[in-house]
């Protein structure tokens, strides 16, 4: 069974109307803690599986102003959700992040995603 029709489709979306941005801020709070205990300091910092894109703007708002995001979702109703955050350090494409070639970050967030994936860790084995 491929569980990434849910996303594609719209059912996701459909049973989470919020796609859960109400814990966007204490996310984004939580990796803010880490990254500042690890004394970790990206310049560009991407997300797989960003869906409405909260924890993006939320770290933005936090973190330096010559730090680039970018997120990536499969779903397009989660990638309309996020077309009116976008601004100059900050964009959102739709795609699946594993076929894109050469894209480099300092720090890529999977925050949200493991847990939706049917083979669980081993996806980050295939991109390798």
């Amino acid at each position: 069974m491929d569980y990434s029709d849910i996303y594609r489709s719209g059912e996701y979306l459909r049973k989470n109307p919020t796609w859960d941005v109400e814990d966007s801020p204490w996310k984004a709070k939580q990796i803010l803690r880490i990254l500042q205990e690890l004394d970790v300091h990206a310049h560009t910092i991407g997300e797989v599986g960003c869906g409405a894109g909260e924890i993006l703007v939320n770290l933005q708002r936090a973190m330096s102003e010559d730090c680039v995001f970018q997120g990536y979702d499969i779903s397009p109703q989660a990638i309309e959700l996020c077309r009116q955050k976008s601004n100059e350090r900050l964009h959102f494409i739709q795609g699946d992040l594993l076929k894109e070639a050469d894209i480099h970050w300092d720090l890529l967030l999977a925050i949200d995603v493991v847990e939706h994936v049917e083979e669980g860790l081993s996806w980050i084995h295939a991109s390798s």
